[in-house]
């Protein structure tokens, strides 16, 4: 649709001005979902009288209006009223925004009035160490209507969040009241400043800078190649297409200056029922099947076990001389080294291929973000986790601080074959007697326990093929993970 702001002689500047809004805010406003607690528990410790949490049940959930109410009416020393909002699962830190809705009785809120309010996140019972006082760049004010926002961003992975208040407000008769309590998903505008971004919500635009994909013109007995959407995907709506008589074919003509020279990554998500995902962009092609993906016409296909029916995280990385692929936040283990599937890439081809073009078939598509440089692999596995969906993937990284998880300088350990059609070995430097090995899927269920035994073993035939987590666990107490890729 073409808004014309002059088509009427007479409009105002006012009728301008909120016309330029609206698109203005239509174009930077991206998909976002709320999720809101859906529990919490509360404590008064110390020496308080009339200390308590009333209605505390009404901080839970997506009504925005009722309230739980934390009264501290003295400020005695080492007293303190807590109320913790917990959320239905567990989620990666850094790209999510936690937003608590808070109000009081008699007072405007203000930095002052919460002087002694803390926020603090947690990752079930175990704090993330990042308690902190209210402040001017957490706090949002509602001007005249004694309500406000606290908001943040968590640096950790967190399931919960605690509000704390030592002592009284500012007045002894006001109260302090928490109306609720969520965070925003990922689906907005990625982590890391993306170039360009397409969220395929219903559209094939492009949300920073305008280089809006194109459908195939329709000419007379041409097939239809328009674009089709479903919901519910990785975020919202996606391309999908099931039917082998139909193509989705988008285009850009010409690929932004930006893009021409440099390194470049690119980030999708994907799943291929029977059909096929190309795309030709920056001097290489990639052609996504059904368990398989081919770089450059590559005689030797990587192949990949798929997640059942659900969409997986496909990375391009073109640097050097070479194109990389990652699935699912992990570089591709090729005969057992722990090297991506990479090959070679002619960064000169660009001038030729001045274009991007994308087609699909009997698949699904969503969230292609383009960046003009080269992510790091850490950047690629936090880009993973901000979608909140490869929980022991994520869960292993948040843990990374813990004492027990052991980096590499701390010893080698290997599994090898991988990808393994069931007989794994392990090997490294590491003391293998009185170990655990214990196996989880992607969801994070564990389906495989065993004491260590010998270093040569069967997985069990009952698991189908796909991406696992090994972990084991020393007699000291050090844990060693590795992905393994089961293919059967």
């Amino acid at each position: 649709m073409k808004i014309n702001l002059l088509s009427r002689p007479c409009r105002s500047k006012k009728d301008i001005i909120m016309v330029l809004l609206l698109l203005f805010v239509s174009s930077v406003s991206f998909a976002q979902n709320k999720v809101y607690v859906n529990s919490q528990t509360n404590a008064v410790s110390g020496l308080c009288v009339n200390c308590s949490v009333t209605n505390p049940q009404n901080a839970i959930g997506n009504n925005e209006n009722d309230y739980s109410t934390i009264k501290v009416p003295l400020s005695l020393l080492g007293a303190n009223v807590t109320q913790t909002l917990i959320f239905p699962e567990a989620v990666a830190g850094n790209f999510r925004k936690v937003i608590i809705g808070i109000g009081a009785k008699n007072s405007e809120i203000s930095v002052g009035l919460l002087k002694k309010m803390e926020i603090e996140t947690f990752l079930g019972n175990v704090s993330n160490g990042d308690a902190k006082k209210i402040d001017d760049t957490m706090l949002n004010i509602d001007p005249g209507t004694k309500r406000g926002t606290i908001e943040f961003i968590p640096k950790k992975r967190f399931d919960r969040v605690r509000v704390k208040l030592d002592g009284g407000l500012l007045d002894l008769n006001d109260e302090l009241r928490i109306y609720y309590a969520y965070y925003f998903t990922s689906c907005g505008l990625p982590p890391f400043n993306p170039s360009y971004y397409y969220s395929f919500n219903g559209n094939i635009n492009e949300s920073i800078s305008g280089f809006n994909f194109t459908s195939y013109p329709i000419y007379p007995n041409s097939p239809d190649y328009s674009p089709l959407y479903q919901n519910n995907l990785i975020c919202e709506q996606g391309l999908a297409t099931s039917s082998p008589d139909k193509d989705i074919k988008l285009y850009i003509e010409q690929i932004p200056p930006a893009l021409k020279t440099g390194d470049i990554t690119v980030s999708f998500w994907a799943h291929m029922d029977a059909g096929i995902l190309r795309l030709m962009a920056f001097g290489a092609v990639l052609e996504l099947f059904s368990g398989y993906a081919v770089l450059n016409n590559d005689p030797n296909p990587f192949r990949y076990p798929m997640n059942g029916d659900k969409l997986q995280h496909f990375v391009l990385v073109y640097s050097g001389n070479n194109i990389c692929m990652y699935l699912d936040g992990w570089p591709i283990i090729i005969n057992s080294s722990p090297a991506s599937y990479c090959r070679e890439w002619d960064p000169v081809k660009r001038s030729n291929m001045d274009f991007i073009k994308l087609s699909l078939t009997q698949g699904k598509m969503d969230e292609l973000v383009i960046y003009n440089r080269k992510l790091t692999e850490d950047e690629i596995q936090d880009l993973n986790c901000s979608y909140g969906t490869n929980m022991v993937f994520c869960n292993r990284r948040a843990s990374k601080t813990s004492s027990n998880v052991v980096s590499a300088e701390e010893g080698v350990f290997n599994v090898s074959p991988n990808p393994t059609s069931g007989q794994i070995t392990l090997d490294g430097n590491i003391p293998l007697e009185g170990s655990e090995i214990s196996i989880s899927n992607i969801s994070g269920k564990e389906v495989y326990r065993s004491a260590f035994r010998t270093k040569t073993f069967e997985l069990p035939d009952v698991l189908p093929g796909g991406i696992y987590i090994l972990n084991l666990q020393t007699k000291e107490g050090k844990i060693f993970s590795r992905k393994i890729i089961l293919s059967r």
